[in-house]
């Protein structure tokens, strides 16, 4: 399994916004890549596990500062 394929799954694309921000971000795709790609696909698996449970961590903490104020 490739990096990029464990990647992608993580993105989520917005059909209609992709044709004019697709361009600005195939910069940090490649840049990204680079990174993930000094790691075997187990570490980069966990390190993926890590920023998506942050990522939902973070979310959560949003909604609830929603809910408060």
């Amino acid at each position: 399994m490739s990096i990029r394929t464990i990647l992608l799954p993580v993105l989520r694309a917005v059909p209609e916004k992709m044709d004019k921000i697709s361009p600005m971000f195939e910069l940090i795709f490649e840049s990204t890549y680079e990174i993930l790609s000094q790691y075997s696909e187990r570490e980069t698996k966990l390190i993926l596990n890590f920023i998506k449970q942050c990522n939902d961590m973070t979310l959560n903490v949003m909604n609830q500062f929603k809910q408060v104020g």
